[in-house]
């Protein structure tokens, strides 16, 4: 903020790495720097959105938390944020480490006594092995980890990419995208300590929002009861329990109406604590506006469940590319048939 302020501006070199390697959450903070834009009166230029996506990368929570084994230390020049995004990824590909800490090459002295390896973004000596890796990894960066000696001997990881390549000839082209989700959810479910390398197919709004899921409702219902309705299909299909709607509704009498994204659109979600069992959306369209207070009213409400803090990301970016343009709620309020509106948000994404 002080930089804007006295227009001082810097660049990012590892803008093209981080786009490439997390694109849905470097375009979810690019459209969120909008609202901050209009706060600071100033554009925020995609290699600052980069350092957010970096800060907010960071700190993403896996579901479950690994078995601490080899104890790894991160060393990085190119400061924290890069370090700890590295730490996540980590903890997201292998499921017996410990990490011991993130630091400077200034502060790496003595590092065999504190770890059995060390993860550096710059070439240095010490006792212990050093892999050597680009600020943002890369999968040559991720198949090197999961190749060396002190983690391959230990772990059963999974190389879920090279597997896929070598059965997708036997598969239709238009049933890759479905078999590869197949596969992530198998492995993810199955097999805890064999952990996939593949995690950029993130399942989308068009992969989990079917036509049982979508209601569409002339009649007029509280805004209780339409959550309640909303999500009653996602308990029907064991994707949540009926607690979570509950906490849903439990938040938003404490809070208030702070789950609109839009003046017309709801986005219901809570954490998801023991009552969620698998990432799921359902989506309500209400031709009477339902009434939360007397300035906020939804035409559309959305029950989303998620398990963790990573696996919805493309379903979120999904939503707020939709609904970034006010036109498309009034649009889909249109809508009579729930085939209909599967196709309509198809149309939506691809512009």
């Amino acid at each position: 903020m002080y930089r804007f302020q006295y227009g001082i501006q810097v660049g990012n070199p590892m803008l093209e790495d981080i786009e490439r390697e997390y694109p849905e959450l470097f375009e979810i903070t690019k459209i969120v720097s909008h609202y901050l834009e209009q706060q600071i009166g100033f554009p925020i230029s995609d290699g600052e959105v980069a350092y957010l996506t970096l800060h907010f990368g960071a700190h993403l929570k896996k579901d479950k938390e690994p078995n601490t084994k080899v104890r790894v230390l991160i060393v990085c020049s190119n400061g924290i944020s890069a370090g700890n995004m590295i730490k996540h990824e980590l903890l997201k590909m292998l499921s017996n480490i410990e990490i011991v800490g993130v630091i400077s090459s200034k502060e790496a002295v003595n590092v065999q006594n504190i770890c059995d390896v060390v993860i550096t973004t710059i070439k240095m000596k010490c006792l212990v092995p050093v892999i050597v890796v680009h600020p943002i990894l890369t999968d040559f960066d991720r198949k090197l980890i999961l190749n060396h000696s002190i983690f391959s001997n230990s772990c059963n990881n999974l190389d879920l990419e090279e597997l896929f390549h070598q059965i997708e000839k036997y598969i239709p082209d238009e049933n890759h995208d479905a078999v590869l989700q197949e596969m992530i959810t198998f492995f993810d479910k199955n097999h805890s300590q064999m952990v996939p390398m593949l995690d950029k197919k993130k399942p989308g709004l068009l992969n989990l929002l079917t036509p049982a899921n979508v209601i569409i409702e002339k009649d007029v219902y509280t805004w209780e009861k339409t959550i309640r309705k909303v999500g009653q299909p996602l308990i029907d299909e064991d994707i949540i329990h009926s607690g979570y709607i509950s906490d849903i509704i439990g938040q938003l009498r404490f809070y208030g109406p702070y789950m609109f994204i839009t003046s017309d659109v709801v986005l219901a979600h809570t954490k998801p604590e023991d009552n969620v069992n698998d990432l799921g959306i359902a989506m309500g369209i209400f031709k009477t506006p339902v009434t939360f207070s007397d300035f906020y009213k939804a035409k559309i409400i959305i029950v989303m469940a998620v398990k963790d803090q990573e696996k919805h990301l493309k379903l979120l970016k999904d939503l707020m590319t939709i609904f970034s343009n006010d036109e498309n709620a009034e649009i889909l309020t249109q809508m009579d048939e729930r085939e209909e509106v599967i196709d309509c948000i198809k149309k939506m994404l691809k512009k």
